[in-house]
């Protein structure tokens, strides 16, 4: 389900254009803590985030929660996970490509 306050607090960390994981200070999400995907590109759209992030599953593998050495799985365990519930997503344009900024939230 859409969340307007993680599309409000991934907004605000897109448009800090600083590409590593974080948020904004001062800011608290309501109900705890939040995943977080990054991606920094010339797609604005959210296609090519979320396509990066969902080939990431060909280094996992779900009935061992295992991951290949030296490879990244974590964008992909963020969009699999059936617990998540809650998304938001922000996007800027900074002098390096597009910021995506995606938050997840689950139970």
């Amino acid at each position: 389900e859409w969340s307007d306050e993680l599309a409000h607090l991934a907004q605000l960390w897109a448009d800090t254009c600083v590409f590593e994981h974080g948020k904004p200070k001062g800011t608290t999400f309501s109900k705890s803590v939040y995943g977080q995907n990054l991606y920094l590109g010339p797609d604005p759209s959210g296609y090519r985030a979320t396509y990066m992030w969902y080939e990431e599953f060909q280094h996992y593998t779900l009935n061992t929660d295992y991951c290949k050495p030296n490879q990244k799985c974590g964008h992909y365990i963020q969009l699999a996970w059936a617990e998540s519930n809650l998304l938001g997503c922000g996007v800027t344009k900074c002098t390096e490509g597009y910021h995506v900024v995606c938050h997840y939230y689950h139970p």
